[in-house]
C-alpha cells in the first residue's frame, strides 16, 4: 500500500521517495488514530513552553477567512504553481505545506493519514525542520492552504493547523532577513497570516507597513521588478493580488503605497507578454502561460494591450506590437523575441564581448507601422520596423568588430532551407511559413540557431522577416 502512495507522490508531485518513506516509518501501524480524530499524547510542558516565548502577534484561535486563491490548481500543477510563487526548485521540506491539502482531496484513506500525521508533527516537533526563509514560505502557504485543508481533513486537525500557525509566525516575526526579497517574503506571509487567521491582529498593522516598504525596494517607479527578470515580477505579482484582495475582501483599508505598487505591477507584467499570453524568455525563464492568464484575468486586463508600444524606461523594456504580431525587447541584453498569434517566431540577440547596452532613441508610429531605434554612445546601433499588417518584420543592425547576429528558433518552429528563394524559411506548428532574407553577412545554422556574421567590420546587417 505505501508504494501506491510513494508512487503517486513522485508522479503526481515529483517528491523525493525519501519523504514518504519518513513518513512511514513515522506513522507506522498506529496511524488509525489521526483517522479518528485522536492525537498520541506530547512531551507535557510543551506548548506552555512555546506560549512563554512572548510576542505581540498572541495566539491562533480560529479562522478568519480563507485567503484568496487567484489559481484554483489541482492535484498536477500544484508543484509548479508553487514554484511560481516562491521560486524554483523548492525543498520537499519547504513546500510541503502546498500538497498537503492536495493529499487530503484525494478522497484516500492513506493519503489522509499521512497528510494529518505530517501536520501532527510539524505542530509539536521540538525541533522545526525550517529556517527563517523556509518558515516565511511556509507560513505563506499555510494562510492560503490552511482552510481547504481543514475542509478537507475535518475538524481534528484545527488544533495541529493553529498551533502550527502560531509557531511559524512566532518564527517568521522573530527573524532578520538579509536580503530585501527575503525582507518581502517575511512581510508577505505575516501580512497572509494576519488576514488568514484571528489572534494575529496586534502584529498587522507593522506587518502590512514592512510589506509595503519592502515592495518599494523591489519593484521600480515603472513596475518593473529590480531583477529585470519577467519571471520574478510574475511570482511577486502571485503574492501581492491576493494579498490585497483579501484586505478588500475583509474590509481593510488597502494602503496607498500598496494599490500603487499593484497599478505600476501589472502593466509592467502585460508588456513583457506575448502573443501566446506567455513571458518573453529573454532571460532564459519559463512563459508561464497559465499564472499569467489567471493574473490578468483577475485584473481584468486584455494579455494583448490594444496600444501599439509600451516602454518601461527604469527596465529598459520596449514593447512592440502590431496586429497579431509581438516583439519585446531587452535593450541593456541586446536582444528581442517575437510572436505571432499564439507562436513564438524566434529570439534575436547580437553577441559580442564589447557590446555595449543600448537604449531606445526614438519611436514613431504611422499608419504603416511603427519603428524603434536603439543606440548608445556610439550613435544608432538598431533600427527595427514592424509593418501594421503584423507581417512584415525589417531590422538593420550595425555591428562593429567580433559581433555576430543569433536568431534562435523555439521548439515549436522549424527552419527550413527555401529552394525556391533566397533566404531561409520559419515554419510554425500552425502551417504558417515566413521567409528570412538578409545582406551584409554570412549565414550558418546550427542546432536551430541562425548564425549571421558581418561580411565587412564595421558593417551593417540588414534582415527581413516576411510572412509569405
Amino acid at each position: 500500500m505505501w508504494m501506491a502512495v510513494q508512487s503517486a507522490t513522485e508522479t503526481l508531485f515529483g517528491l523525493p521517495a525519501r519523504a514518504v518513506s519518513r513518513a512511514r516509518d513515522a506513522i507506522g501501524w498506529h496511524a488509525g488514530a489521526a483517522v479518528t480524530g485522536q492525537r498520541a499524547a506530547h512531551a507535557p510542558g510543551r506548548i506552555t513552553r512555546e506560549s512563554a516565548w512572548g510576542w505581540p502577534g498572541g495566539e491562533v484561535i480560529s479562522l478568519r477567512m480563507p485567503i484568496a486563491r487567484l489559481i484554483p490548481g489541482d492535484g498536477e500543477l500544484a508543484q509548479s504553481l508553487y514554484e511560481r510563487r516562491f521560486g524554483a526548485k523548492l525543498a520537499a521540506e519547504d513546500w510541503r505545506l502546498g500538497w498537503l491539502k492536495h493529499f487530503a482531496a484525494t478522497g484516500k484513506i492513506l493519503h489522509t493519514i499521512y497528510a494529518l500525521d505530517v501536520l501532527d508533527r510539524m505542530a509539536h516537533s521540538d525541533r522545526m525542520p525550517l529556517d527563517s526563509h523556509g518558515a516565511s514560505k511556509a507560513l505563506l502557504a499555510l494562510s492560503w492552504d490552511g482552510p481547504e485543508l481543514l475542509q478537507q481533513a475535518g475538524q481534528s486537525a484545527s488544533a495541529n493547523l493553529f498551533t502550527l500557525a502560531t509557531r511559524l509566525a512566532r518564527m517568521v516575526y522573530g527573524s532578520r532577513p538579509v536580503t530585501a526579497n527575503d525582507a518581502l517574503l517575511r512581510a508577505a506571509s505575516l501580512v497572509s497570516a494576519t488576514l488568514a487567521f484571528r489572534g494575529l491582529e496586534s502584529i498587522q498593522k507593522s506587518s502590512v507597513d514592512s510589506f509595503c516598504r519592502s515592495l518599494q525596494d523591489v519593484i521600480r517607479s515603472d513596475g518593473s521588478h529590480r531583477s529585470d527578470r519577467a519571471d520574478e515580477l510574475l511570482r511577486l505579482t502571485l503574492v501581492v493580488l491576493p494579498i490585497t484582495a483579501a484586505m478588500i475582501e475583509t474590509s481593510d483599508t488597502v494602503p496607498e503605497d500598496l494599490r500603487l505598487a499593484v497599478d505600476r505591477m501589472l502593466p509592467a507584467l502585460r508588456a513583457m507578454t506575448l502573443g501566446d499570453g506567455g513571458l518573453t524568455c529573454l532571460h532564459k525563464g519559463g512563459p508561464h502561460r497559465e499564472a499569467v492568464k489567471a493574473v490578468l484575468d483577475a485584473a481584468g486586463l486584455n494579455p494583448v494591450p490594444a496600444e501599439p508600444y509600451v516602454y518601461a524606461p527604469d527596465a529598459e523594456i520596449a514593447s512592440l506590437r502590431q496586429a497579431t504580431t509581438a516583439l519585446v525587447i531587452d535593450c541593456a541584453a541586446n536582444a528581442f523575441e517575437i510572436s505571432h498569434g499564439a507562436y513564438r517566431l524566434c529570439l534575436v540577440e547580437t553577441l559580442s564581448p564589447r557590446r555595449m547596452p543600448t537604449t531606445l532613441t526614438d519611436h514613431m508610429a504611422s499608419p504603416e507601422g511603427s519603428v524603434i531605434r536603439l543606440g548608445n554612445e556610439l550613435g544608432t546601433r538598431k533600427t527595427i520596423f514592424l509593418a501594421a499588417s503584423g507581417s512584415d518584420l525589417r531590422c538593420e543592425e550595425n555591428v562593429e568588430a567580433e559581433e555576430e547576429l543569433r536568431i534562435m528558433v523555439p521548439d515549436s518552429a522549424e527552419v527550413e532551407i527555401d529552394k525556391s528563394a533566397p533566404g531561409l524559411r520559419l515554419c510554425t506548428s500552425d502551417g504558417a511559413h515566413w521567409q528570412l532574407t538578409q545582406r551584409g553577412g554570412t549565414v550558418s545554422i546550427a542546432n536551430k540557431t541562425i548564425i549571421i556574421i558581418p561580411a565587412s567590420v564595421p558593417g551593417r546587417i540588414n534582415w527581413a522577416l516576411k510572412k509569405v
